[in-house]
């Protein structure tokens, strides 16, 4: 009796010890398998979510600012440079000047971009359709240009 509680007791100490690296490669099976309504489900089961939330983040203190910083850190992200239409006219300039090719304007891209639907799955590269749409202006010019020098050089640039 006393050889079977001890193992028990040990066996019991293994599991606690090595719990996090358990729980981790279960929800690396889940992300391998593809199935990833069960592996956010499991995150959200296996961590506690009764956690508070930090208050500080860096200098900035309180939700409004932190909100406020990643706001303006994502809005700075692709707009680093503040040159109003000239991106877009850029895009278009280079895009004119291939006239043996198929081209993309900017206004193409964002027509189909626009005309896509929100309520089909994610294609094979797993974005969704709202990435595209709630994107910034810019990506559309980074579209069309790719999908010019694509279709004028038969390979992606």
């Amino acid at each position: 009796m006393r050889r079977t509680r001890a193992s028990f007791k040990y066996a019991l100490r293994e599991c606690k010890r090595h719990g996090k690296k358990l729980m981790a490669d279960r929800l690396a099976y889940r992300l391998m398998d593809c199935d990833y309504y069960q592996f956010w489900q499991n995150v959200k089961k296996e961590t506690n979510s009764k956690l508070p939330l930090s208050p500080k983040i860096g200098q900035v203190t309180g939700e409004k600012g932190i909100c406020t910083m990643w706001g303006e850190h994502f809005q700075n992200l692709l707009n680093s440079v503040d040159n109003g239409n000239l991106a877009a006219e850029l895009g278009d300039r280079l895009i004119t000047g291939m006239d043996a090719v198929p081209r993309f304007t900017v206004k193409e891209v964002q027509d189909a971009i626009n005309s896509l639907s929100v309520h089909k799955s994610p294609g094979p590269d797993g974005l969704h359709a709202e990435y595209f749409i709630h994107a910034s202006h810019i990506l559309a010019i980074l579209l069309s240009i790719l999908y010019s020098s694509y279709c004028s050089h038969g390979f992606p640039p």
